[in-house]
């Protein structure tokens, strides 16, 4: 018998999916760039939303994904070009909040926006992208240039 994720445990870990997401999907929304999607995946459960997309990849997969895991499929419309983030009950919602940033950064740069700077670093003209880092509270991104630049991610604004 396959094992199965405790339903206890995965209450607990989408919760903080939930606070993690809103807070990167706030930034997207801010900056009017696309909005992810995030679609959490509870062990080798279908996933109706994400596997009809990958028909032929979904197998394989599946055969990766822990049995009792959880994990967030991050997709970018209208490509919905994907990654995937494995998601744990020592998983802290900041630890979550900066995987989920930094897997939206990567695929709005090398999709979706083609290279441009995002989120924009607002000190320098956007002229360079802010970079998701883990902080000793919420997790925030940072300008690492002088003037030095950083805000918690989800409290981004637009111009």
């Amino acid at each position: 018998m396959e094992e199965r994720a405790d339903p206890a445990v995965v209450a607990v870990i989408k919760e903080r999916i939930d606070l993690a997401a809103e807070r990167v999907l706030h930034d997207c929304i801010a900056l009017a760039a696309p909005a992810p999607e995030f679609l959490v995946r509870v062990g080798r459960e279908p996933l109706e939303a994400f596997d009809a997309r990958y028909p032929d990849l979904i197998a394989g997969i599946l055969a990766e994904v822990n049995p009792a895991g959880v994990i967030v499929h991050v997709s970018i419309p209208p490509d919905r070009s994907s990654s995937a983030v494995r998601c744990t009950l020592e998983h802290t919602v900041e630890e979550l909040c900066l995987a989920l940033a930094e897997n939206v950064q990567q695929l709005l740069i090398e999709g979706e926006l083609w290279g441009a700077a995002w989120p924009p670093c607002p000190i320098h003209g956007g002229c360079h992208p802010l970079w998701a880092e883990p902080a000793k509270g919420p997790a925030i991104w940072a300008c690492s240039e002088l003037p030095g630049f950083s805000a918690a991610v989800g409290t981004l604004r637009g111009r």
